[in-house]
């Protein structure tokens, strides 16, 4: 089986630098990073102001839109 390592913080950065249109790719790393997001807030309650910037923000809305 062959292995594809992502960078998927460079991923959503091309897209929402505008380098690369929001497609599955960049939807699907969004949602990975959401993931780790939220492992990181259950660490502690000093974790749970984290979050996305608002550009990245509005790639999960337009994907939850998509949906």
């Amino acid at each position: 089986m062959v292995s594809i390592k992502i960078d998927h913080h460079k991923v959503v950065r091309e897209a929402i630098s505008g380098r690369r249109k929001v497609d599955s790719e960049v939807l699907a790393s969004m949602s990975i990073l959401e993931e780790r997001l939220e492992k990181l807030r259950k660490l502690g309650p000093h974790f749970a102001e984290i979050g996305f910037s608002a550009a990245a923000a509005d790639i999960s809305v337009s994907s939850a839109a998509m949906a």
